[in-house]
């Protein structure tokens, strides 16, 4: 009886695959839940950038130039001036042929 009881008290070392917890378990653990979290957060994070990744968040795909600038002028992101020089280098870009691309 004795020796029932001297074992129910006094802690074992290990048992099978069970260890008695050190003090330091708890701090591996919570180390390592908050690199998973920290890891899972990155991920959503990439998607989310990756997916509207090349254009603004109020510009839809396949936009012109023009139809992007007017939006632009529209929200007072330029001011009239900056508009019309920006409008006039679009236009005359489409209309003047560029070096190449014409008739030889």
């Amino acid at each position: 009886m004795e020796l029932a009881s001297a074992l129910a008290v006094a802690p074992a070392r290990h048992v099978g695959h069970m260890y008695e917890d050190d003090g330091w378990n708890w701090i591996w653990g919570s180390v390592l839940m908050l690199v998973l979290i920290a890891v899972i957060v990155a991920a959503v994070w990439f998607l989310a950038r990756g997916a509207s990744h090349g254009r603004g968040p109020s510009e839809p795909a396949g936009s012109s130039a023009t139809e992007v600038l007017a939006r632009r002028y529209a929200r007072g992101e330029i001011d009239t001036e900056e508009y019309r020089e920006r409008l006039a280098v679009l236009t005359a870009g489409a209309h003047t042929p560029r070096k190449g691309t014409g008739p030889t």
